[in-house]
């Protein structure tokens, strides 16, 4: 459409705009210019800073705070779940433009239930979502899951990678809010996750593990249309598979896909971060180190966070003892040559969050929105 084949006055427009729902105006804003400008300018949920929310996982009972960097530290939201198991506990699967994922797990010996609920914290709105159709087969375990929107489609979906032996461990489910059933449409190739699943920019993206570690993936799969591809990872991760205390996981590192490769010794833990520039669909993949942490002594000073280790400007950590969060603004992270700076986080940082969380936190990026969950 044509930027001037829009004739209503602007305060129209937007008195339009305000009655839909937050994802319509996100659709919207791929029409043309002008709309994507009024739309950025003059509706609540562009104006909305991202806050940062901590998942603290506990028996039984966890908590969700939720608080504005350039506040005091105090929490501006806090939310408890409770478990529905008596030996269960609720972790986070993901954010998303400020609806919420949950995994309520029975760790009950040999048990392999768990449940998803989508909710919106501040509207008081959940969805629990149907079963897995192969959550019976005990041989895949509970699986992992991946929680994400795509802008153009306006569609939020969960992802669900089993996580069990053969002789199915690489199917993946995708459902989509507002349907009734889990679709099934991926049963070859080797999908077997390896540490988190993250969602960056419309799609899912997870680590497959294969018995020959050298031809381990990074998978993506689109939630537009669902395509499923396999990237090669880093170089780095070449030398790391199979070294002693070394960890890789997928994190989002300023809105886009990236790796930390964390090598953890008594002294010293050094995490490279790398970055996919270009997204999924060019190929080869272009992966470039964005910057390396590092933080000396034993015990370690801070880890680094996740699934969310940059927060705007800022590179997130936790200290070791899991009561404090810091922030490091990254400034320029490249040196002469190009390559990604060396970051100490322990040093220069800034405390924003002490004494409020007491447990293993996950680390996540949340709007406050009043939309409400797409219905059947």
């Amino acid at each position: 459409m044509a930027e001037e084949d829009l004739t209503l006055p602007t305060d129209a427009f937007v008195e339009i705009l305000l009655r839909l729902p937050t994802s319509a105006r996100r659709r919207f804003r791929l029409v043309c210019k002008r709309w994507r400008d009024i739309i950025d300018e003059r509706t609540p949920e562009r104006q909305a800073r991202s806050q940062i929310l901590a998942f603290i996982s506990d028996d039984g009972r966890s908590h969700a705070l939720v608080f504005d960097k350039d506040k005091d530290g105090c929490p501006r939201h806090e939310w408890t779940y409770n478990s529905s198991f008596p030996n269960g506990n609720v972790y986070m699967v993901s954010t998303c433009n400020g609806l919420i994922c949950l995994q309520d797990i029975d760790h009950t010996a040999d048990s392999t239930v768990s449940t998803i609920t989508v909710a919106n914290p501040i509207t008081g709105d959940t969805m629990m979502l149907p079963p897995v159709p192969t959550a019976s087969d005990s041989s895949m375990s509970r699986g992992r899951y991946g929680f994400g929107y795509h802008p153009t489609t306006g569609q939020y979906k969960v992802v669900h990678v089993t996580s069990g032996g053969p002789p199915r461990r690489d199917t993946v489910h995708v459902f989509t809010l507002g349907d009734l059933a889990w679709r099934e449409p991926f049963l070859s190739g080797n999908c077997y996750p390896f540490g988190r699943i993250v969602t960056v920019d419309g799609s899912t993206y997870w680590i497959a593990l294969s018995t020959d570690w050298r031809e381990s993936k990074v998978m993506a799969l689109d939630l537009k249309d669902e395509r499923l591809m396999s990237l090669e990872v880093p170089p780095a991760m070449w030398n790391a598979w199979g070294i002693r205390e070394v960890w890789c996981n997928v994190t989002n590192v300023h809105g886009r896909l990236g790796v930390a490769i964390e090598h953890i010794t008594t002294a010293v833990m050094r995490v490279e971060v790398w970055v996919l520039e270009g997204g999924a669909r060019e190929a080869p993949p272009r992966w470039s180190q964005s910057y390396t942490l590092i933080e000396s002594g034993a015990p370690r000073n801070s880890i680094v966070a996740a699934p969310h280790l940059t927060h705007g400007q800022y590179v997130l950590s936790i200290s070791s003892d899991w009561k404090r969060m810091y922030r490091l603004k990254l400034g320029d992270s490249k040196n002469r040559c190009g390559k990604g700076m060396q970051l100490r986080p322990s040093e220069g940082a800034e405390l924003i969050l002490c004494g409020e969380m007491d447990g293993v936190a996950d680390i996540f990026a949340y709007v406050e929105t009043r939309e409400p969950l797409p219905s059947i």
